[in-house]
């Protein structure tokens, strides 16, 4: 799920003339353990006039005015697989180039389905790596995780499961603590958390995470999730019970990943033929979204085994049902404050999704939460009104976080 359609970067073609440095640090001896920096690696120096350029040209409302320099570097680092094991992560930190403080907002990605199209290869191939380059104009070290399947990683994408999204960008987030202590760069005590589509889901599964198993390791100040699918087994069954769906590649990939993660071997139960057996190769990492999704009926019965379909939406079927209400996210009791953004006339991601998981929250206890709607807004229109949003809320919050929480 892209925060803008890429189709919408026509003009970036102009800047294909950048050259990206291969310039690389790395320490002789890193301990293999979650958040370890291996190495980082120099993507591209920006400076104030051709990042105000820049802003410009992605349609920036009210770009700011760009007074420093900056710099994009890719991080590598360990995190663990789906088995425990450490395996190498890459992701992209962007920052102002000064002797200032700042905080730090780590920016998760919405779907893609190409292992290139993120942000440690290029800032202006993803979606969130653009946000990324608005965020560090105002201030903020920005963190734009590839999670697992990206970048450097040649592992299964892990989508929309909540821990091993969740741990990626917990281990970014301390490899680039590392770095900045390396880098002699300058962090205040506040820490943001945001994301669009995938990405929404994968903030809040972060501060879940990170407040239940890392209380006094992080202190979060605020967290925006924008568009996400919470409740996946709720999403599913809104998918499911429609005729058509005008995204099928977004069936395939939650089906695909789950089955991949767990073992499941029960794609042939799932999908049509001839489906059932093209499908795991078109999420290699090797066709865009768009490729995949041209593949693939958006008629659900001409995707969809009508038995596998009939007993999910009765309840009966556990194979992946079960693991969907596993990786739901509605029992978060959250520290810091947390406010969901939602486009209002969103049918990729419905915006009751949202309404209900704030339910959920609330009626399990729940204060510092809220949902934003963006009236009229779809999920590919909601992108940028989401993240100003965001930016203007997170801008209410100083350094004494907790004094400007807003009430539900």
């Amino acid at each position: 799920m892209y925060l803008l359609r890429k189709c919408e970067w026509s003009c970036l073609l102009l800047l294909s003339i950048m050259i990206l440095s291969c310039e690389e640090s790395s320490s002789p001896e890193v301990e293999k353990t979650a958040g370890g920096l291996i190495r980082s690696e120099l993507i591209h120096n920006y400076s104030a006039e051709e990042m105000g350029q820049l802003l410009a040209m992605l349609g920036i409302p009210d770009p700011p005015s760009v007074q420093t320099s900056f710099r994009a570097v890719k991080l590598i680092y360990y995190s663990p697989d789906v088995e425990g094991e450490m395996q190498r992560l890459s992701g992209a930190i962007i920052f102002p180039v000064d002797d200032l403080e700042h905080p730090v907002l780590s920016m998760q990605h919405g779907t893609v389905t190409r292992r290139d199209e993120v942000a440690s290869v290029d800032p202006l191939n993803s979606s969130a790596g653009i946000t990324a380059l608005l965020t560090a104009s105002l201030g903020y070290i920005t963190l734009v995780p590839d999670y697992a399947g990206y970048g450097d990683s040649n592992d299964h994408h892990p989508y929309m499961h909540g821990e091993l999204l969740a741990n990626s960008v917990i281990d970014m987030i301390r490899a680039a603590q590392r770095y900045c202590d390396e880098e002699d760069l300058k962090r205040n005590d506040q820490l943001f958390l945001g994301g669009y589509s995938e990405g929404g889901y994968a903030t809040l599964a972060t501060q879940q995470l990170m407040e239940t198993d890392y209380p006094d390791e992080f202190n979060l100040t605020a967290v925006a999730p924008m568009a996400g699918p919470y409740d996946l087994q709720a999403t599913a069954r809104l998918v499911l019970e429609g005729s058509e769906y005008t995204w099928p590649a977004y069936i395939g990939f939650m089906f695909v990943a789950y089955d991949q993660i767990y073992g499941l071997k029960n794609l042939d139960q799932v999908f049509v033929a001839p489906y059932n057996e093209q499908i795991t190769a078109m999420y290699s990492g090797n066709l865009s979204f768009f490729e995949i999704n041209n593949q693939l009926p958006v008629g659900i019965e001409n995707l969809i085994r009508s038995e596998f379909r009939e007993s999910f939406l009765e309840g009966t079927e556990h194979v992946y049902s079960d693991k969907f209400i596993e990786n739901s996210l509605l029992n978060l009791q959250p520290n810091a404050p947390l406010r969901f953004i939602h486009g209002t006339q969103d049918a990729t991601v419905p915006y009751s999704v949202a309404v209900a998981t704030v339910n959920a929250l609330v009626d399990g206890g729940a204060e510092n939460v809220e949902l934003i709607g963006i009236p009229g807004a779809t999920h590919e229109t909601a992108g940028m009104p989401a993240v100003m949003e965001m930016l203007a809320w997170f801008s209410t919050f100083d350094s004494q976080f907790g004094t400007n929480l807003i009430p539900i």
